[in-house]
């Protein structure tokens, strides 16, 4: 009788053990499960169109992986006949990017998969910052299957080739350290590493610098300094860590090129881009003598809110509904003075500053909403405390996956409808290279659309974004034009826009790719525009033929 007792006891603790791992396993393997699944679908359809940035967050990092340097020579307002130093912005997403490209190539399969590695890695971490808050099983399950669902945006952004995924993974790896820090040399060291986040994203670097402190300065945890002295030598040392991180890349710049600081500052705060819309409003047109600039925050409020492009507006409305949300838990409960300053002070950092200085940025506002997730999600302080055991964390999840759904849906629908004119596509770039050469025209300056980037980056190095192109701009440089169909309305050459400053009489046809592919749900289109791969090249008028 007491030989199997003994032997029962054992077999007992062990499948306890089994009941508790198995329950905490499920959900990762949900996420793995559907990581696979993703990275099938993209392997047997088409890869992504190049983001509507890649000129500026791709295209010196490809430069760069083919050794000529991190350069670029079409960045918006500024294009330039010979490659310079890129200055648009800060280099860390690009200089990741061209560490994946000199291994596998920039190509849009390379950066298909990279995007998704990075929105995998996205996923991930927020499930990680999501156990950490919740012990019930079936909303880690249900959160799971969330993240999953959408996992190529990250549940951050939808627009591809952009430095927020990036900026997002370090940014929840620097806080489940600091979760798990012990001392001040600990926290320091993690408050000077947001330095290298400003090198990847310059909002999500202050932004994420503001997040630690307030995570210092309203801490509760014993493992925190508790002397208010402490913790300002946190402060004071972190930040002076993190300014020599920021001013070594900005002597780095300088040393490099005397005027790239300047052109970094014009582009951050210059007219029409960054913060500048703000400062000197946005340029929506031209009269007979100049530009007409209106108020920035007008501008940029249409351009949010415009019903033909309403991404945007997803990504501004879920980032307010997600502030309610906190807002009407931070008003529940004992301490409620305490909790609705934390409060007051998160929506500051996360909602009022996007909004008051980067109001033309929806991206930026994705960024936030995820943001603000993870940081309540990782604990610390009363307000978060009180979130963790309730159901606003599964809230806050939904919201952000309900206003990224959609999109995600559409892109499915895209690469499955649109994979044959993907590889048709993949010819005409084949040909209109073959063409030029035997017209002596050897890796002429090309203007093509953002889309179709990765398509032509391996036949000419000297591309340019079409859409960079301005009133006045000199054009004589260009000698072939791309005129693609994709996004656009058009569905036969005659309905494809030129713009004015292309000069449409100076070019002709050399290879025509007129096309249609509708986005369609059981075979009913659910989309206006055409979404096919294919283009209307032209060239000036070439000798020799």
């Amino acid at each position: 009788m007491g030989l199997s007792y003994l032997s029962f006891e054992p077999m007992q603790l062990e499948n306890a053990q089994r009941n508790r791992v198995l329950p905490c396993l499920f959900p990762w393997i949900i996420l793995s499960a559907f990581t696979v699944f993703w990275i099938v679908f993209f392997a047997f359809t088409s890869p992504q169109p190049g983001g509507t940035d890649v000129f500026v967050f791709r295209d010196a990092g490809c430069n760069w992986a083919a050794g000529r340097g991190l350069v670029a020579a079409s960045v918006p307002h500024a294009n330039t006949v010979m490659p310079m130093l890129f200055a648009s912005y800060t280099p860390g997403a690009l200089i990741l990017f061209g560490l994946a490209a000199s291994l596998f190539g920039c190509s849009g399969w390379m950066d298909t998969f990279y995007n998704l590695v990075l929105a995998s890695a996205a996923c991930f971490l927020l499930y990680r910052c999501f156990s950490l808050a919740v012990a019930s099983g079936w909303q880690r399950v249900t959160a799971a299957v969330l993240l999953g669902a959408v996992l190529p945006t990250g549940l951050v952004v939808f627009d591809s080739d952009r430095p927020e995924m990036p900026a997002f993974c370090l940014m929840v790896l620097l806080l489940l350290l600091w979760r798990d820090a012990k001392g001040a040399t600990g926290k320091t060291l993690v408050l000077a590493s947001v330095g290298f986040v400003f090198l990847i994203h310059p909002y999500a670097g202050i932004a994420g610098w503001l997040l630690l402190a307030f995570l210092l300065v309203f801490s509760d945890q014993d493992t925190e300094p508790a002397a208010w002295t402490g913790r300002l030598r946190v402060i004071f040392a972190g930040s002076a860590l993190y300014a020599l991180v920021v001013a070594a890349w900005a002597l780095a710049m300088w040393w490099q090129d005397p005027t790239s600081l300047h052109r970094f500052l014009q582009h951050a705060v210059g007219q029409g881009t960054g913060a500048g819309v703000v400062l000197h409003g946005a340029t929506t047109g031209h009269s007979q003598s100049a530009p007409l600039v209106q108020n920035g925050y007008a501008v940029a409020l249409r351009q949010l809110f415009n019903p033909a492009f309403p991404v945007g507006a997803a990504f501004a409305v879920s980032l307010l509904g997600s502030a309610v949300v906190v807002a009407v838990y931070a008003l529940r409960g004992p301490g409620r003075a305490r909790r609705l300053v934390e409060c007051g002070v998160l929506i500051l950092v996360l909602v009022i500053f996007p909004f008051a200085v980067f109001p033309r940025q929806a991206n930026y506002f994705g960024l936030s909403r995820a943001l603000l997730l993870a940081v309540l999600l990782i604990g610390g302080y009363p307000l978060s405390r009180g979130l963790r055991g309730s159901m606003a964390p599964l809230y806050l999840m939904l919201i952000a996956f309900a206003f990224t759904a959609p999109w995600a849906a559409l892109e499915i629908l895209q690469s499955v409808d649109a994979r044959a004119s993907y590889y048709q596509e993949q010819e005409q770039a084949k040909r209109v290279s073959a063409y030029l050469e035997q017209h002596g025209v050897h890796n002429p300056p090309l203007l093509v659309d953002s889309g179709h980037y990765f398509l032509y980056k391996p036949y000419f190095s000297n591309l340019y974004n079409r859409s960079y192109v301005e009133q006045g701009d000199a054009t004589s440089q260009f000698r072939a034009l791309v005129l693609c169909y994709s996004a656009s309305r058009a569905f036969s050459r005659a309905q494809l826009p030129w713009e004015d400053a292309l000069q449409r009489d100076s070019w002709r046809l050399i290879d025509g790719g007129e096309d249609a592919v509708r986005v369609t749900v059981l075979g009913h289109p659910v989309m206006r525009r055409n979404w096919s791969w294919m283009c209307d090249v032209y060239s000036r008028q070439l000798t020799g033929k």
